[in-house]
């Protein structure tokens, strides 16, 4: 214990930049909870995609979208998630898959959704970084 004492005293900019990394893992956690999305890997969103007939929306900004989205996926805005889903006639069983740049504003989207009723909501882990890193397929819009 005196060891891990001294380590800590020695090397405290370490260790605070441990705390902080831990700290933002576990508000990044709570978001993602708070939103009810579940959190799904990129091959996982696939799958959920190719079995379930899922209906997958893109949070982004426009322009981001434009740039390079999932193929199929629904352009929509957090704040109009609702009217998206209704204009689409969407059941509250449906499958939604959600996804952003990194992950936090899909939580959000999948927030609202989950207030308005609907029960299977995904969220991509990692978003589109995610995505992308996986060397899944992105298409570009004019």
């Amino acid at each position: 214990m005196a060891q891990l004492l001294e380590f800590l005293q020695n090397h405290w900019v370490l260790t605070a930049l441990f705390i902080a990394f831990l700290v933002s893992y576990i508000v990044y956690e709570l978001l993602m909870r708070r939103g009810g999305a579940n959190g799904v890997t990129p091959q996982k969103a696939v799958r959920l995609i190719n079995q379930k007939k899922s209906t997958l929306f893109d949070v982004r900004s426009e322009e981001k979208y434009k740039q390079g989205h999932i193929i199929d996926a629904q352009r929509a805005d957090p704040d109009t998630i609702e009217a998206a889903c209704k204009k689409l006639k969407l059941k509250p069983d449906d499958t939604i898959i959600l996804v952003c740049q990194a992950g936090i504003s899909a939580g959000k989207a999948g927030a609202k959704l989950k207030k308005a009723g609907y029960k299977n909501i995904y969220n991509i882990t990692g978003g589109m970084n995610a995505w992308k890193q996986a060397d899944l397929p992105v298409v570009a819009s004019k």
